[in-house]
């Protein structure tokens, strides 16, 4: 095993689909793969919160 380890951020998450819950399938997937991750989730681009 090469020992990587993931970290997810998704500034983004609602923009692709326009639906939040599914835009967040990938971080279920490795979570429910058993996979070890961090995750970042700060809504910056979502609420426009970015250049302040």
């Amino acid at each position: 095993e090469k020992n990587h380890y993931v970290f997810m951020d998704m500034a983004y998450q609602g923009f692709s689909t326009g639906d939040l819950d599914r835009d967040a399938s990938a971080l279920r997937l490795f979570v429910c793969d058993g996979h070890q991750l961090s995750y970042a989730q700060s809504f910056s681009k979502n609420m426009g919160l970015y250049g302040i």
